[in-house]
């Protein structure tokens, strides 16, 4: 059957030698984190003295999702 999918042309781009999609650049050498999101890990806030337990196991099991988003670009990722 027909998907009845229709573009928007003020959001399509054409002939780009980079391309940022979820999170991830796709150039011609492959498909590699976007720098810019690379920063949210780099910044991710620890878990604060003074916080619950409970608040700082969210806090790690919060990062390790972030991380785990990108675990196919993370050497020895386990």
């Amino acid at each position: 059957g027909k998907a009845n999918l229709k573009l928007k042309w003020s959001k399509c781009s054409f002939a780009k030698n980079i391309l940022k999609v979820l999170g991830h650049v796709v150039t011609k050498e492959g498909v590699g984190p976007d720098p810019e999101k690379l920063e949210v890990v780099e910044n991710f806030p620890s878990p604060a003295v003074g916080h619950s337990t409970a608040n700082k196991v969210k806090r790690v099991q919060s990062f390790l999702g972030l991380c785990s988003y990108y675990r196919r670009h993370i050497q020895n990722f386990a």
